[in-house]
């Protein structure tokens, strides 16, 4: 006896037909659906295992692989606020304070009220000796955030190194 597909079988109405095939093509959206699903899962898993091997790094002043993990955090999710401050501060921490202020300037394209960013940013210009443009950038992250003492202990931190140098607030 040849077996028949239940597709085409007479045995099913056209409307019953239809049905079944709408709860097949459904499982079959559905398992699509948890595949992307487990995989966009692992991969917020690894962003985050990224932002806290970053951190403890640079808690232990293993900067270097800090900066890594940052950067690793940044290519998947270029959005994470925390990855941007910390990278700008292993980047201030290694001394390479020109990448890091162009760093902090990507970092407020994206978030131009990020108080943090404006304070890296205004510790990489105190750091390569440009005091004007360190207090604009204390400035700005005094105006987002008022009550952070940080802010005002740098700006009177480059006051005072602008007061011993022969250069002056114009």
């Amino acid at each position: 006896m040849k077996r028949r597909s239940i597709w085409f079988s007479s045995d099913f109405s056209v409307l019953q037909r239809y049905v079944l095939s709408m709860l097949v093509l459904g499982g079959i959206v559905i398992a699509t659906l948890m595949v992307c699903f487990m995989i966009a899962l692992n991969i917020v898993r690894e962003t985050e295992r990224h932002m806290d091997r970053g951190t403890v790094f640079l808690s232990q002043g293993r900067f270097e692989e800090s900066l890594e993990n940052f950067e690793n955090v940044l290519k998947s999710n270029p959005r994470r606020k925390l990855a941007w401050a910390g990278k700008g501060l292993c980047l201030m921490s290694l001394g390479r304070y020109y990448e890091a202020l162009a760093h902090y300037e990507k970092a407020l394209v994206i978030y131009p009220d990020y108080a943090v960013a404006w304070l890296g940013k205004g510790m990489s210009y105190e750091y390569l000796g440009n005091y004007k443009d360190a207090l604009v950038c204390f400035d700005k992250a005094h105006e987002i955030l008022p009550e952070y003492g940080l802010v005002i202990k740098l700006q009177s931190r480059v006051m005072k190194k602008l007061n011993t140098s022969r250069y002056s607030i114009q």
